[in-house]
């Protein structure tokens, strides 16, 4: 039997320090029906240089360069659009993947839309720092979209998706996550699920772009409380007008809420709406019920 074609979507900026390590793990893969499709967002080290090079060996890889610096969401929206597979997953440029993390979800994947795994995060030598993405959330199976609201627990190099959600997560509204938005729009659609299992080391380091490890100091953490609520609002807007959101009453009431938060005043009845859901918004999280009370009450507090 004939495998299935992956469209593996990896997306490079400035990545020639563990560009190799990657890119190796990738072609080392047991399932070798693979289409790597590699968009490079203007690069001035050594990554194309090293991205031509592996081209030249593996017909597999196929390598795009931009013209002008897209960012990471909307270069991973040009990527996605260009992969032709029948299944599709994302890539960073500085992990490692196991090499039969492939076909492993393409066996987990069954009738689902979309599947993940677990990470481990690894120092930059690639060491394991004893922590998985698992210890930090509470990984979720099913159809119910509500944690996405405070928490995320799909990371984007987790995943492999059926090429059908394309149409529906194309494209990403701007300021949003491509993860988030992908897992949303999957979890809306169909459901998602997740095997219990670590086929990536996420390497962390000054560069990485998504933040896993919690962010300290009190000022850091003030000083985006504005930006936190226009981010939420972009958010639940685009969640709220998707065409396939399983949920819309809950969103429209839950933006509507929100909007009144501009006036500078404590909104109870949001405070109460989110207690009333507040076991569905702390799906992915290991907050206990006082943290999560509290963080109900930063959510209700004006921003004005």
């Amino acid at each position: 039997m004939t495998e299935a074609l992956v469209s593996i979507a990896l997306c490079t900026y400035n990545g020639e320090r563990f560009l190799r390590e990657q890119v190796d793990s990738l072609l080392q893969q047991s399932w070798q029906h693979l289409e790597i499709v590699v968009c490079d967002d203007g690069s001035t080290d050594g990554t194309i240089a090293i991205l031509k090079a592996y081209a030249e060996k593996d017909t597999r890889i196929k390598l795009y360069c931009n013209p002008q610096n897209l960012r990471l969401t909307r270069n991973f929206e040009k990527a996605i659009g260009l992969c032709t597979g029948h299944y599709l997953m994302l890539c960073d440029q500085d992990d490692i993947w196991e090499k039969d993390k492939v076909a492993k979800l393409m066996a987990a994947i069954g009738e689902d839309l979309l599947v993940y795994a677990d990470s481990a995060l690894v120092d930059e030598q690639g060491k394991y720092m004893g922590t998985r993405i698992s210890s930090l959330r509470r990984m979720y199976t099913g159809n119910d979209t509500r944690g996405f609201v405070l928490s995320n627990c799909v990371w984007g190099h987790t995943v492999l998706f059926r090429r059908v959600l394309v149409q529906h997560i194309l494209p990403i509204p701007a300021g949003i996550p491509h993860d988030n938005w992908i897992a949303f729009a999957a979890t809306s659609v169909q459901r998602i699920r997740y095997i219990e299992e670590v086929l990536t080391h996420y390497r962390q380091h000054s560069h990485t772009v998504t933040s896993t490890l919690p962010v300290k100091g009190g000022s850091a953490v003030a000083n985006r409380n504005r930006k936190e609520y226009m981010d939420r609002m972009a958010w639940l807007l685009a969640t709220r007008d998707f065409p396939q959101n399983n949920n819309p009453g809950f969103y429209h009431r839950l933006y509507a809420l929100y909007a009144r938060k501009a006036n500078g005043r404590f909104v109870w009845p949001l405070f109460f709406f989110l207690l009333k859901h507040r076991k569905a918004l702390f799906a992915f999280t290991r907050k206990s019920l006082l943290s999560q009370v509290n963080e109900l009450r930063k959510q209700a507090r004006g921003v004005a």
